[in-house]
């Protein structure tokens, strides 16, 4: 009996060790699975601050094409203003030429306005040849010079040339802001998309998914949000209380960066493609983490069967001890009973008890061992 004792104590103890050993291994793969998650928050919050950046840079190029339009549009009206200045002008200059054609024939019959005599030399507006008109008095020639002080056309059309190239610069440079536009409108989308599909991955671990808070802002799963509501919707789900939110990693922060450089196709796609990889990195660890938790679970179901075989051991135990406490006793009762008795008598009857004993005993230890 102590032997049996001794080898179902030591089976105890073994038992109670090999539970102790899952029980730290289970410590282990929880605080695995724990730091998995904070790589992960760290990563959304460091997507969550890019697509913030872009935004405000969005914002900024808005602005300053918005400034470029008014500019050009400022200048349009001053083009066509000193269009109609100008045409206004040749009008004028025209009426003048027929003056001045008319101050011609009068001098070439041998007249002049007043009859005066005299000569002075003349330059027609745009360009027009010399004429020499004789007999001209002083008030004439003052009346011809007034009349003719339009001859500034070619000054007008140099300032009308370089108002065209100024307007086709402006131009080049508006559509090298929306075609710079465009491009942030995409990166913005892709990683939009991005964002969506992890906080949507995210959310559905914890019962709720993006359309949903969609839905309970008052947005329906058709409707165009306009850039000021999604910027709104961004800045709340960046601002939602998160833990290890704060532990940025910085590599895969710097990846993800552009360093305010101009946005070029290149970089883009190579901005684009890095989003991706990130993401397929946080798909990787999502799931790790899972296979984790599944060998958690497994090792939780194995901690339970042992401590179900501990618990029965234990009871087992129990009822072995009050067999054997109810055997001595009847061991003692029936040695007092035949204390007088020979010792001839009193062996058969041990052996008896003893047999006994070892009947009851062994099917409860074949059931233990099995």
């Amino acid at each position: 009996m102590d032997s049996l004792e001794e080898e179902k104590e030591s089976e105890l103890a073994e038992a109670q060790e090999e539970l102790r050993a899952a029980q730290e291994e289970v410590l282990v793969l929880q605080q695995a699975a724990e730091e998995a998650a904070a790589e992960r928050e760290n990563d959304i919050a460091s997507l969550q601050e890019e697509l913030c950046r872009l935004r405000a840079e969005l914002q900024r190029l808005h602005a300053t094409t918005a400034e470029y339009e008014l500019e050009i549009t400022t200048l349009r009206a001053e083009i066509t203003m000193k269009s109609q200045r100008r045409e206004e002008e040749r009008r004028e200059g025209g009426d003048d030429r027929g003056s001045a054609l008319s101050l011609r024939s009068e001098v070439q019959s041998g007249r002049g306005p007043s009859g005066g005599s005299g000569q002075c030399i003349l330059v027609l507006p745009q360009g027009a040849h010399m004429i020499f008109i004789n007999g001209l008095n002083r008030g004439a020639q003052t009346e011809l010079r007034r009349n003719l002080k339009y001859g500034d056309v070619g000054q007008l059309k140099e300032e009308c040339r370089t108002l065209k190239d100024e307007c086709q610069t402006l131009k080049d440079d508006n559509r090298q802001l929306s075609e710079r536009l465009q491009l942030l409108q995409l990166q913005r989308k892709g990683s939009n998309d991005v964002y969506l599909a992890l906080k949507e991955e995210d959310e559905v671990e914890e019962g709720d998914t993006p359309l949903t808070q969609w839905k309970d802002a008052g947005f329906g799963p058709d409707d165009e949000l306009t850039e000021d509501q999604r910027a709104g919707s961004y800045m709340s789900m960046t601002q939602q209380p998160r833990t290890n939110c704060r532990l940025v990693d910085a590599s895969i922060q710097k990846n993800i960066s552009f360093e305010g450089k101009p946005m070029t196709p290149t970089s883009w796609n190579g901005g684009f493609a890095e989003v991706f990889s990130l993401r397929d990195q946080l798909k990787q660890a999502e799931e790790k983490a899972t296979q984790v938790q599944r060998e958690c679970e497994g090792l939780k179901a194995d901690l339970q069967e042992l401590q179900g075989l501990f618990d029965c051991s234990q009871r087992e135990r129990v009822e072995l001890e009050s067999e054997l406490r109810r055997y001595r006793e009847e061991l003692d009762r029936l040695t007092g009973r035949k204390a007088q008795g020979s010792e001839a008598d009193w062996t058969p009857l041990l052996v008896v008890a003893m047999a006994a004993a070892v009947l009851m005993i062994v099917p409860s230890l074949s059931r233990a061992l099995s």
